[in-house]
């Protein structure tokens, strides 16, 4: 099985603000927990291939979870060596996932085509935090229930909010056609799974561990439908 985490390489937003990039804990909690599935490979997939950069906010204390610990301890060479998103377009995925960083607003959409052959050839595919970028033009969305980095957290967000372009991700996914969730507070940890239990979401920093291990259980399914 093959999995592909989509990352920006966008470490500055072209309105300007902080340095910007990958959100360290939603790359990494979803790299180790998918790295416990049997017989998973797991790669970085990039618009051009190489580095990724990351969010300085993202290596604050707060943010790092258990695993995210565990991704530091391997070494930070891993983040140099992404895929380029039309490398991986030419290979087989059995499921691609976005995460987050106020950096995949800008290049997103350079996932565009991947999620649609993903999800066409019957794979899973899925996002965190501002990740659902990537899947605003897909097509996919029509009457799907998601979740994502919500209007309410993008207004608390002061580091960085002056210089996010409006429309923000959850109005942009309502004119795509979805069905935008927010059961829970800000800041808390939620997920949604479409009712085809192939399109899996995650709200915020907060929901990572939960989103990764509620991919992790659908792969595991898969997995046990073609043994």
């Amino acid at each position: 099985m093959r999995v592909g985490i989509l990352c920006t390489q966008t470490a500055r937003l072209v309105n300007g603000g902080p340095d910007t990039g990958a959100f360290l804990c939603e790359i990494a909690d979803l790299r180790q927990v998918l790295m416990r599935v049997n017989n998973c490979e797991v790669h970085f997939i990039t618009p051009d291939g190489g580095l990724i950069p990351i969010d300085p906010v993202s290596r604050e204390e707060r943010f790092l979870t258990a695993y995210t610990k565990e991704f530091l301890s391997l070494g930070e060479d891993i983040l140099k060596f992404s895929i380029p998103v039309d490398h991986a377009m030419k290979g087989h995925w059995d499921c691609v996932l976005g995460a987050g960083g106020h950096g995949i607003i800008e290049d997103g959409e350079a996932f565009t085509e991947l999620y649609r052959q993903v999800y066409h050839a019957g794979g899973v595919i899925g996002a965190v935090c501002h990740g659902p970028w990537g899947l605003v033009d897909t097509g996919l969305l029509d009457g799907v229930g998601v979740t994502c980095f919500s209007d309410a957290e993008e207004a608390q967000d002061s580091h960085i909010r002056a210089w996010v372009p409006e429309p923000w991700l959850e109005e942009a996914l309502l004119q795509a056609g979805a069905k935008v969730y927010h059961m829970n507070a800000p800041w808390t940890s939620e997920f949604m799974i479409s009712a085809c239990r192939r399109i899996i979401t995650g709200r915020n920093p907060q929901s990572g561990v939960a989103w990764a291990h509620e991919v992790r259980k659908q792969l595991e399914i898969m997995q046990d439908a073609k043994d």
